[in-house]
């Protein structure tokens, strides 16, 4: 492999860059722009064109083009709603002559947002398109908005013609792909977020130092589930005999569950800090929560999504506790050694004992950093995911 500050996937060049389109700008601090950061922050301007509608600038010789013909350039504000239905025409053809001007060998969209009403149109063109799909634009994402429920049959639409006609398509796991397979006879391959350095040490964790502390970071997809985890800590923090405390890193609902937990056990709300901040705390607690939503209506998303804050979690070489539904995608996560457990329900006397059960194992006080490398080297190999997305790039230029 060529020296990191000169890599570039799939042999691209400056004078035959690949365009790649995305809803999420080349600073956005969410998990598709991570993943995508993490493959190929290097060659952006140097083999690859970072197209948004969600940036007005546009500096070609950074590999940065903030798309104008949509409703930011028109309007001075961005509107997912008037880009992906009224817009995308006007978008994709701006794609389409950025392609032309910088002689690109196609385009590569992220099928998210407006996004996906840019690739439909982008795919009648005929210029050949790669795919990526980080969460399904439907069920992981139209159908819980209530602004764009209604209007899922026509994202749903947009994403399976876009899917179908893209050249090569990538997803985040494996039964994201098989779905995809299933349903519109499209092959795909696997790109996560690409990580070289293993976890380094936590420190000790001494329970009675320290009390019962779960660390969570971001988004829990909605807050129903973390009162529950709240009332988890409380009951297995008495039976310890010390008190409980959730921390909360990053933009979550940390205010609200203290306000709603009244005291009974110590709840602290970050806000937003950077990743390695959050790691500095994290590695600090005594366990990690990382959950999916229970219910029907979430059960595709669970299945088909792969949640990127794992990929942080591992950085903190703390034992995770798995909040989860059966058939997630997460269910094929490596269990034993103490590392990861699953809570399978809505039952918060149930988390309380898988808690209780983490915490009296053999070593959960030391770092459990081999066990996360294990994580790291099967999912999160940056060698791995570059060798991929080089085949991918290489055959779109053929």
């Amino acid at each position: 492999m060529e020296p990191e500050h000169h890599y570039r996937p799939g042999g691209l060049t400056p004078d035959r860059p690949v365009i790649l389109v995305a809803d999420q700008p080349w600073d956005a601090a969410g998990g598709g722009a991570v993943i995508l950061r993490s493959l190929i922050e290097k060659s952006i301007g140097d083999g690859i064109i970072w197209a948004t509608p969600m940036r007005p600038e546009q500096d070609l010789e950074h590999g940065r083009y903030g798309l104008r013909a949509g409703s930011l350039g028109r309007t001075g504000k961005f509107s997912l709603f008037d880009d992906l239905f009224l817009h995308a025409g006007k978008l994709a053809d701006e794609v389409t002559d950025l392609a032309r001007r910088t002689n690109a060998i196609g385009v590569w969209v992220i099928l998210h947002g407006a996004t996906i009403g840019i690739a439909a149109r982008l795919a009648r063109t005929g210029i050949p398109m790669h795919a990526t799909v980080h969460d399904d634009p439907v069920h992981a994402t139209a159908l819980r908005s209530r602004r764009f429920a209604l209007f899922a049959p026509l994202i749903a639409r947009d994403f399976r013609y876009s899917l179908r006609q893209a050249q090569s398509v990538d997803v985040v796991c494996r039964s994201m792909g098989e779905r995809y397979e299933r349903k519109f006879g499209v092959k795909s391959k696997i790109l996560h977020r690409g990580l070289v350095t293993p976890p380094a040490p936590s420190p000790t964790y001494d329970l009675q130092r320290d009390g019962l502390t779960m660390g969570v970071l971001g988004n829990v997809y909605s807050y129903k589930q973390l009162p529950l985890l709240g009332q988890a800590v409380e009951a297995a923090a008495k039976g310890l005999g010390v008190r409980g405390r959730v921390v909360v890193c990053g933009n979550g609902f940390g205010a609200r569950l203290k306000e709603d937990m009244k005291g009974a056990i110590d709840v602290e709300a970050t806000g937003h800090i950077p990743e390695q901040d959050c790691i500095s705390i994290l590695q600090r607690c005594g366990l990690l929560y990382l959950n999916y939503p229970f219910g029907w209506n979430d059960r595709v998303l669970g299945q088909t999504s792969f949640p990127t804050k794992l990929s942080t979690y591992i950085y903190a070489s703390r034992p995770i506790l798995l909040h989860i539904p059966e058939g997630t995608s997460l269910t094929d996560l490596p269990k034993g050694g103490g590392f990861i457990d699953s809570w399978m329900n809505l039952n918060p006397e149930q988390g309380a004992a898988k808690l209780l059960g983490m915490i009296q194992a053999a070593g959960f006080g030391e770092s459990h950093h081999l066990d996360a490398e294990g994580i790291r080297a099967k999912y999160y190999d940056l060698a791995t995911h570059r060798a991929t997305l080089d085949a991918i790039l290489r055959a779109l230029r053929h």
